[in-house]
């Protein structure tokens, strides 16, 4: 999806990053902690969560997260 905002924040500690995806619904960070969660926000309506989700990093991973509708 197009235009969805993207936010990951730690499970512990303070970092926090959003981004918005591109036009084929693909995004990146390039580094986050080891223990994240994701949450997507729907591109026509920023405040209603489509998708979210707690994630393990391993360090040089890239990752794909289907399924935010």
């Amino acid at each position: 999806v197009a235009g969805a905002r993207v936010e990951v924040a730690a499970l512990e500690g303070t970092f926090t990053q959003a981004t918005y995806t591109t036009e084929d619904g693909s995004f990146a960070f390039a580094a986050v902690p080891e223990a994240v969660l994701v949450t997507v926000y729907r591109g026509e309506s920023l405040g209603e969560i489509a998708a979210r989700v707690d994630l393990e990093v391993e360090q040089g991973k890239i990752l794909g997260i289907i399924g935010a509708n």
